[in-house]
């Protein structure tokens, strides 16, 4: 772990969890013995040295919840005390957009950004995750441009329909819908253009018969 990730941890969890926290009393029983300062990567051996004494843990609850926990709270830990404008929500939908789990407690948090940022450092250097994040890119660029065909089919299929609405056949409601449904035909052609890329293709004579209907129809 290197000495930023240190950061993020230790001062996350004493900043998230109630001093009195199981999961903090390895954390506490470091500061106690004087173990942290070998690892702490901060110059602040005579803090820590003022802490190692100090470290009763009934003072340390009282400081924690007249300072953090309340609405009468000396220092609010959030970000949305701080930032005009902000709200705990942002937060929230900016990290899971990004994959870092929320926890039920308010996601902005000062103690729960730590961890996440704790996370973001683990985590972005993992195989799967980079993995995750290239698929995630991929995805969101097909679909853009699926969605770009799409349209551009739509728009070429509505110009070509009001040109030559009088000289196409049929009711007006089926050129309406013929107009909606031809991106669909047109993109037909991309598992066709594959399997013809593949497949063993055939010629085979197609018979035409429009013309010989078209010639009854005049002759009538």
């Amino acid at each position: 772990m290197n000495e930023f990730s240190i950061l993020c941890r230790v001062l996350g969890s004493l900043y998230y969890r109630q001093p009195q926290d199981p999961l903090l009393v390895p954390l506490f029983t470091l500061i106690r013995e004087g173990k942290l300062a070998a690892s702490w990567p901060l110059e602040q051996d005579e803090l820590l040295a003022r802490l190692q004494k100090s470290c009763e843990m009934q003072s340390l609850a009282t400081d924690y919840n007249a300072l953090f926990v309340g609405e009468a709270c000396s220092v609010p830990p959030y970000r949305s005390a701080w930032v005009e404008g902000s709200s705990e929500a942002e937060v929230r939908a900016f990290l899971s957009e990004h994959g870092i789990p929320t926890g039920e407690g308010p996601a902005d948090h000062l103690g729960s950004l730590l961890l996440a940022v704790l996370l973001c450092v683990t985590s972005f250097a993992q195989p799967a995750y980079i993995t995750y994040r290239v698929m995630r890119m991929l995805g969101r660029i097909l679909m853009l441009t699926v969605r770009g065909i799409t349209f551009s089919l739509f728009a070429f299929g509505a110009v070509t329909m009001i040109a030559e609405w009088k000289r196409i056949a049929g009711p007006a409601w089926k050129k309406v819908l013929y107009t909606f449904t031809f991106p669909l035909f047109m993109l037909t052609y991309v598992p066709i253009s594959i399997a013809a890329l593949v497949g063993k293709v055939e010629w085979k004579p197609i018979q035409h018969g429009i013309a010989k209907v078209q010639e009854e129809r005049e002759s009538a």
